[in-house]
């Protein structure tokens, strides 16, 4: 082999190892991001494949849930909202969501509706209505709460449209 030749395939080898080790570090960058949060999260809810929701439930008595959403791909906040979710010691009360109908339930009295697209609190039933609240069911059309007091079934009509 011919010394030109070398010399072409030493800087063409070079360039592809020089391009393959740009690209790993330029992808390592951007799979690695992280923000700063607003509170102290308490808990991580993965919504589907692109929300992840941090939780945060603050206060000694009177609980409220504050709820910071991020983008999962990029982490760019999407909203903040903070909930009443009850009076007690330790939160002990529900936390479900609906992906489908981009709802989560949470709270035990009261317990609250929010629209995971902009942290809206659509609805909320005070204690004193529903009880302490243990569990949720979702049906096709209804909505099952079952409170210390009574359970509840609810007509789930959700308007998605933006």
């Amino acid at each position: 082999m011919s010394r030109a030749k070398r010399i072409f395939l030493w800087v063409t080898l070079s360039l592809i190892v020089l391009i393959v080790l740009t690209s790993v570090a330029i992808s390592q960058e951007h799979s690695r991001r992280s923000v700063e949060m607003r509170n102290k999260a308490d808990e991580l809810l993965w919504i589907g494949d692109s929300v992840v929701i941090a939780v945060d439930f603050d206060g000694f008595v009177n609980k409220t849930a504050k709820l910071q959403a991020f983008r999962a791909a990029d982490l760019t906040e999407l909203w903040y909202t903070e909930v009443p979710v009850g009076k007690r010691q330790r939160f002990e009360g529900a936390l479900w969501f609906d992906k489908q109908a981009g709802v989560m339930f949470l709270g035990h009295g009261p317990f609250s509706a929010v629209d995971l697209r902009d942290g809206t609190v659509l609805w909320s039933i005070p204690y004193d209505t529903i009880g302490f609240v243990h569990d949720v069911l979702f049906g096709t059309e209804r909505l099952l709460v079952l409170g210390s007091e009574r359970i509840s079934s609810f007509r789930l009509q959700w308007s998605l449209s933006p």
